[in-house]
């Protein structure tokens, strides 16, 4: 689990993005005193992010938003999914090939 802004508001609220151990991905809106927001299903259950590691999100990018996913992977690979939106993962970039 790790914390974002994934739903593009201007709000200063944060938003939770899960990735559970049967490798579905989940994001929730608007995290707060109230508990968990909008629930939004990225990918279903899936082998590949069973092998996610580390997950981080942040503002690496252009915009004013924690939207940008940096995955390290099991086989030590590096990834960074940037503009991911509280609906769609973000496009895929390698930065650290497989080891």
């Amino acid at each position: 689990m790790a914390g974002g802004d994934f739903d593009g508001s201007t709000n200063s609220d944060f938003d939770l993005f899960v990735s559970w151990s049967d490798g579905e991905l989940t994001i929730y809106e608007d995290v707060g005193a109230r508990g968990l927001g909008k629930e939004n299903q990225l990918k279903g259950p899936n082998g590949t992010w069973k092998h996610a590691r580390v997950i981080a999100p942040g503002e690496f990018g252009g915009n004013l938003w924690e939207d940008d996913v940096f995955v390290r992977w099991s086989d030590g690979e590096v990834s960074v999914y940037g503009n991911t939106q509280a609906d769609a993962l973000g496009r895929e970039y390698q930065l650290v090939p497989p080891g």
